[in-house]
């Protein structure tokens, strides 16, 4: 697969909406105390988009997470009629969390694949999915809305990391097809190595790595994101890149460009939040 631009659409059932999410535990006022409050930025943001997402009525958001069980080579999408899981590893049993699986755009996502020869896994019914911190953190803002839509949910590739650019085009093209409206939020932190004190470990690259992805974000200047050299994302020590692609793939199908919304990184790690919403041109 190549990085060329994927194929443009009309939005059909998509809605004209997207975002990129950063998924720190510590960012929940019931895991982070008061160490919350210096990442409050992240936290209202990350709030506006659940309430955009809800405002809009969407009726299924596919997600992706670096994190997610039966990550491989090529993306896997999930069967199964629900999607569970809580923060109790983060000392928050209390948080929980109860989904239901959009099949009927799973199984369009794998049947388009299949036409396209695409390669795209099933992941079984019986090989369980717990939500991870890639998906709850975000998810945990759809709980206080009491906001409860469907998920699609799909394993980014590693098999190349551009390949993710063309399966966004992949999901952008069975969203138009559903028959119900759907949006996308990719899960991600940037660079954990932005300090001494960071959790990988420092590298000066880091905050390079941080710089090149919120530049790209207010220019929108995708290809710059596209073409980030190898070394440059394996020494920042970052996660997102890989969603971020599937995102940008889908966005740019559905004629959506990005909307820095904010950044902070106080432990470290880099948190960008992000929209993706139709232009006006009028």
């Amino acid at each position: 697969m190549s990085s060329d631009n994927p194929q443009t659409f009309d939005r059909g059932n998509a809605v004209p909406f997207a975002a990129f999410v950063p998924h720190p535990p510590i960012l929940l006022p019931e895991i982070g105390g008061s160490e919350s409050s210096r990442v409050q930025t992240t936290f209202d943001a990350c709030e506006g988009i659940a309430r955009t997402l809800a405002e809009q009525k969407v009726g299924t958001i596919v997600m992706t997470s670096p994190h997610m069980a039966h990550v491989d080579r090529v993306p896997g999408v999930f069967g199964g009629n629900t999607f569970t899981g809580d923060l109790a590893q983060f000392r928050a049993p209390e948080l929980r969390f109860s989904f239901e699986n959009d099949t009927d755009l799973a199984n369009l996502i794998k049947r388009m694949a299949d036409d396209g020869d695409v390669p795209l896994r099933e992941i079984p019914p019986n090989q369980a999915l717990n939500l991870d911190h890639g998906l709850t953190v975000f998810l945990y803002f759809l709980n206080r809305l009491d906001y409860r839509p469907k998920l699609c949910l799909i394993t980014p590739a590693y098999s190349a990391y551009e390949d993710n650019f063309q399966y966004g085009g992949l999901l952008a093209a069975a969203m138009v097809e559903h028959h119900s409206s759907c949006a996308f939020v990719a899960s991600g932190d940037l660079s954990h190595r932005l300090t001494h004190g960071a959790p990988a470990g420092y590298n000066p690259r880091g905050r390079e790595f941080d710089d090149a992805y919120c530049n790209a974000m207010r220019g929108r200047d995708y290809e710059s994101l596209l073409k980030l050299d190898r070394g440059l994302i394996d020494a920042a020590g970052v996660c997102g890149h890989v969603t971020m692609l599937m995102l940008l793939g889908s966005s740019l199908s559905l004629g959506l460009e990005s909307n820095f919304v904010s950044y902070e990184g106080p432990w470290g790690v880099g948190y960008l939040v992000s929209r993706f919403e139709a232009v006006d041109v009028s």
